[in-house]
Protein backbone atom coordinates (compact mmCIF):
# COMPACT_ATOMS: atom_id res chain seq x y z
CA UNK A 1 0.00 0.00 0.00
CA UNK A 2 2.85 2.05 0.84
CA UNK A 3 4.63 1.70 -2.39
CA UNK A 4 1.69 2.27 -4.14
CA UNK A 5 0.90 5.89 -2.38
CA UNK A 6 4.64 6.79 -2.86
CA UNK A 7 4.18 5.52 -6.81
CA UNK A 8 0.78 7.92 -7.22
CA UNK A 9 2.14 10.32 -5.31
CA UNK A 10 4.86 10.51 -8.27
CA UNK A 11 2.08 10.74 -10.63
CA UNK A 12 0.64 13.28 -9.49
CA UNK A 13 3.85 15.62 -8.84
CA UNK A 14 4.78 14.63 -12.05
CA UNK A 15 1.37 15.98 -13.46
CA UNK A 16 2.04 19.01 -11.67
CA UNK A 17 4.88 20.02 -12.92
CA UNK A 18 3.77 19.82 -16.06
CA UNK A 19 0.44 21.89 -15.77
CA UNK A 20 2.69 24.59 -14.42
CA UNK A 21 5.18 24.88 -17.30
CA UNK A 22 1.41 24.58 -19.73
CA UNK A 23 0.89 27.40 -17.81
CA UNK A 24 4.02 29.75 -17.92
CA UNK A 25 4.28 28.89 -21.86
CA UNK A 26 1.01 30.30 -22.26
CA UNK A 27 2.52 33.95 -22.89
CA UNK A 28 2.00 37.53 -20.73
CA UNK A 29 -1.55 39.08 -20.86
CA UNK A 30 -0.48 40.51 -24.32
CA UNK A 31 -0.14 37.30 -26.10
CA UNK A 32 -3.60 36.42 -24.70
CA UNK A 33 -5.16 39.58 -25.87
CA UNK A 34 -3.88 38.85 -29.34
CA UNK A 35 -5.35 35.52 -29.27
CA UNK A 36 -8.50 36.42 -28.04
CA UNK A 37 -8.69 39.16 -31.08
CA UNK A 38 -8.16 36.60 -33.49
CA UNK A 39 -10.96 34.32 -31.46
CA UNK A 40 -13.10 37.66 -32.00
CA UNK A 41 -12.42 37.87 -35.24
CA UNK A 42 -13.47 34.59 -36.49
CA UNK A 43 -16.35 34.30 -34.32
CA UNK A 44 -17.63 37.58 -35.47
CA UNK A 45 -16.86 36.45 -39.37
CA UNK A 46 -19.48 33.28 -38.49
CA UNK A 47 -21.55 35.68 -36.74
CA UNK A 48 -22.34 37.72 -39.74
CA UNK A 49 -23.10 35.33 -42.31
CA UNK A 50 -24.98 33.44 -39.92
CA UNK A 51 -27.15 36.96 -39.04
CA UNK A 52 -27.50 38.06 -42.41
CA UNK A 53 -29.11 34.54 -43.41
CA UNK A 54 -31.67 34.80 -40.83
CA UNK A 55 -32.12 38.68 -42.09
CA UNK A 56 -31.34 40.36 -38.41
CA UNK A 57 -28.81 42.85 -38.23
CA UNK A 58 -26.08 43.29 -35.56
CA UNK A 59 -26.28 46.07 -33.41
CA UNK A 60 -23.66 48.68 -34.29
CA UNK A 61 -22.03 48.83 -30.37
CA UNK A 62 -18.98 46.98 -30.09
CA UNK A 63 -20.42 45.03 -27.05
CA UNK A 64 -23.01 43.16 -29.27
CA UNK A 65 -20.05 42.39 -31.51
CA UNK A 66 -17.22 41.21 -29.66
CA UNK A 67 -17.68 37.36 -28.17
CA UNK A 68 -16.21 37.96 -25.00
CA UNK A 69 -18.34 41.26 -24.64
CA UNK A 70 -21.60 40.06 -25.56
CA UNK A 71 -24.39 39.59 -23.03
CA UNK A 72 -27.62 40.54 -24.64
CA UNK A 73 -29.24 42.32 -27.43
CA UNK A 74 -30.85 45.38 -27.80
CA UNK A 75 -33.81 43.76 -29.13
CA UNK A 76 -37.70 42.33 -28.99
CA UNK A 77 -39.79 39.40 -30.47
CA UNK A 78 -38.89 37.94 -33.55
CA UNK A 79 -35.71 40.11 -34.07
CA UNK A 80 -34.27 38.90 -30.69
CA UNK A 81 -35.05 35.14 -31.13
CA UNK A 82 -32.83 35.33 -34.20
CA UNK A 83 -30.23 36.88 -33.06
CA UNK A 84 -30.11 34.45 -30.21
CA UNK A 85 -30.37 31.45 -32.26
CA UNK A 86 -27.49 33.04 -34.93
CA UNK A 87 -25.16 33.22 -31.79
CA UNK A 88 -26.01 30.17 -30.33
CA UNK A 89 -25.44 28.63 -33.91
CA UNK A 90 -22.12 30.55 -34.39
CA UNK A 91 -20.66 29.76 -30.88
CA UNK A 92 -21.19 26.47 -31.77
CA UNK A 93 -19.31 26.51 -35.43
CA UNK A 94 -16.91 27.46 -33.33
CA UNK A 95 -16.43 25.07 -31.36
CA UNK A 96 -16.16 22.83 -33.80
CA UNK A 97 -13.23 23.87 -35.13
CA UNK A 98 -11.33 22.63 -32.00
CA UNK A 99 -10.29 19.19 -32.63
CA UNK A 100 -9.73 18.48 -29.11
CA UNK A 101 -13.63 19.59 -27.79
CA UNK A 102 -15.82 16.39 -27.61
CA UNK A 103 -19.35 17.72 -28.86
CA UNK A 104 -22.85 16.25 -27.89
CA UNK A 105 -25.49 17.12 -30.32
CA UNK A 106 -26.69 20.24 -30.87
CA UNK A 107 -30.28 20.51 -29.23
CA UNK A 108 -32.49 23.54 -29.38
CA UNK A 109 -36.04 23.65 -27.82
CA UNK A 110 -38.95 25.09 -28.77
CA UNK A 111 -37.12 27.01 -32.00
CA UNK A 112 -40.48 28.89 -32.52
CA UNK A 113 -42.15 31.49 -29.74
CA UNK A 114 -45.82 32.02 -30.24
CA UNK A 115 -45.37 34.96 -31.63
CA UNK A 116 -43.78 34.15 -34.87
CA UNK A 117 -44.88 35.06 -38.26
CA UNK A 118 -45.89 32.41 -40.88
CA UNK A 119 -42.94 34.41 -42.99
CA UNK A 120 -39.66 34.24 -40.03
CA UNK A 121 -41.06 30.75 -39.13
CA UNK A 122 -39.79 30.09 -42.84
CA UNK A 123 -36.61 31.50 -42.44
CA UNK A 124 -36.02 30.06 -39.50
CA UNK A 125 -36.52 26.14 -41.07
CA UNK A 126 -34.41 27.23 -43.90
CA UNK A 127 -31.83 28.32 -41.65
CA UNK A 128 -31.44 25.18 -39.27
CA UNK A 129 -31.81 23.32 -42.71
CA UNK A 130 -28.34 24.83 -44.14
CA UNK A 131 -26.90 24.40 -40.63
CA UNK A 132 -27.84 20.75 -40.32
CA UNK A 133 -25.57 20.48 -43.48
CA UNK A 134 -22.13 21.22 -41.66
CA UNK A 135 -21.71 17.90 -40.40
CA UNK A 136 -23.53 18.64 -37.14
CA UNK A 137 -26.05 16.62 -35.43
CA UNK A 138 -29.28 19.14 -34.16
CA UNK A 139 -31.93 18.00 -32.07
CA UNK A 140 -34.66 20.50 -32.48
CA UNK A 141 -38.77 20.67 -30.82
CA UNK A 142 -41.38 22.54 -32.59
CA UNK A 143 -45.50 22.53 -32.15
CA UNK A 144 -47.47 22.16 -35.38
CA UNK A 145 -50.87 23.46 -33.84
CA UNK A 146 -51.68 26.51 -32.04
CA UNK A 147 -52.27 26.65 -28.20
CA UNK A 148 -55.44 25.65 -27.38
CA UNK A 149 -58.14 22.90 -26.86
CA UNK A 150 -60.12 22.55 -30.10
CA UNK A 151 -57.79 21.14 -32.64
CA UNK A 152 -58.79 20.58 -35.98
CA UNK A 153 -57.25 21.51 -39.53
CA UNK A 154 -57.45 24.95 -39.29
CA UNK A 155 -55.08 24.88 -35.98
CA UNK A 156 -52.42 23.67 -38.23
CA UNK A 157 -49.68 26.28 -37.77
CA UNK A 158 -47.64 23.88 -40.38
CA UNK A 159 -47.30 20.25 -41.34
CA UNK A 160 -44.08 18.56 -39.70
CA UNK A 161 -44.20 16.44 -42.60
CA UNK A 162 -44.33 18.97 -45.05
CA UNK A 163 -41.31 20.97 -43.51
CA UNK A 164 -39.12 17.46 -43.40
CA UNK A 165 -40.29 17.28 -47.57
CA UNK A 166 -39.24 21.38 -48.41
CA UNK A 167 -36.66 21.91 -46.53
CA UNK A 168 -35.17 18.54 -45.35
CA UNK A 169 -35.29 16.53 -48.22
CA UNK A 170 -37.90 14.09 -45.83
CA UNK A 171 -33.98 13.17 -44.78
CA UNK A 172 -34.66 14.51 -41.06
CA UNK A 173 -35.95 11.86 -38.27
CA UNK A 174 -39.24 12.83 -36.63
CA UNK A 175 -40.50 12.09 -33.69
CA UNK A 176 -44.02 12.87 -33.00
CA UNK A 177 -45.38 13.22 -29.63
CA UNK A 178 -48.89 12.72 -28.30
CA UNK A 179 -49.67 12.67 -32.32
CA UNK A 180 -49.09 16.01 -32.08
CA UNK A 181 -52.69 16.71 -30.50
CA UNK A 182 -52.16 15.25 -26.97
CA UNK A 183 -51.07 17.71 -24.23
CA UNK A 184 -48.56 16.12 -21.49
CA UNK A 185 -48.44 13.26 -23.44
CA UNK A 186 -45.18 12.32 -21.98
CA UNK A 187 -47.43 11.27 -18.61
CA UNK A 188 -49.71 9.35 -20.34
CA UNK A 189 -49.66 5.84 -20.40
CA UNK A 190 -47.17 4.48 -22.88
CA UNK A 191 -47.61 2.22 -25.57
CA UNK A 192 -44.53 0.29 -25.88
CA UNK A 193 -44.46 -2.84 -26.29
CA UNK A 194 -40.84 -3.51 -25.15
CA UNK A 195 -40.84 -1.32 -21.92
CA UNK A 196 -37.33 -2.63 -21.45
CA UNK A 197 -36.15 0.55 -24.03
CA UNK A 198 -38.36 2.89 -21.71
CA UNK A 199 -36.62 1.96 -18.86
CA UNK A 200 -33.39 1.82 -20.45
CA UNK A 201 -33.75 5.02 -21.44
CA UNK A 202 -35.13 6.25 -17.81
CA UNK A 203 -32.28 5.21 -16.34
CA UNK A 204 -30.01 7.03 -18.30
CA UNK A 205 -30.98 10.13 -17.65
CA UNK A 206 -31.15 9.49 -14.10
CA UNK A 207 -27.39 8.92 -14.10
CA UNK A 208 -26.49 12.48 -15.51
Amino acid sequence: MLENISFQTKKCEERISKIQGDIENLGNDSDIETLRSQKEKEFFRIFKEKTKSLKVKIPNNNKYRELYSMSSFPYQGVELHKIIMAYHFSFNEMLSKNSNVHKFPFMLDAIFKEDIDKKSREEIFKFVAEESKRDVQILFTVAEFRSGKNKSSDDYLFKISDVNDKYFSNKAKQICIGNAISERAFLSQSSLEDTDILHDAISLLETV
